[in-house]
């Protein structure tokens, strides 16, 4: 079994709202979608900025002043 695997009602119901193909389909999409967001987390990396946290006002202000 699965890590991402639907209950059985659940897939039940799929089935019987979507029919059996399209519920199948729906089920893998969801699977396949819910694995790469778990590698997407973990292979996520933290991004420090380069520029100071006030530079991009600091940048628009200059930018305003301008433009006058």
């Amino acid at each position: 079994m699965s890590e991402f695997d639907l209950s059985f009602n659940t897939r039940k119901a799929l089935a019987v709202h979507l029919g059996e193909p399209a519920g199948h389909e729906v089920l893998l999409l969801l699977q396949r979608m819910a694995a790469r967001i778990q590698e997407l987390e973990r292979s996520k990396v933290s991004v420090t900025p380069i520029a100071p946290a006030g530079a991009a006002s600091l940048l628009r202000s200059r930018h305003d002043m301008e433009t006058f």
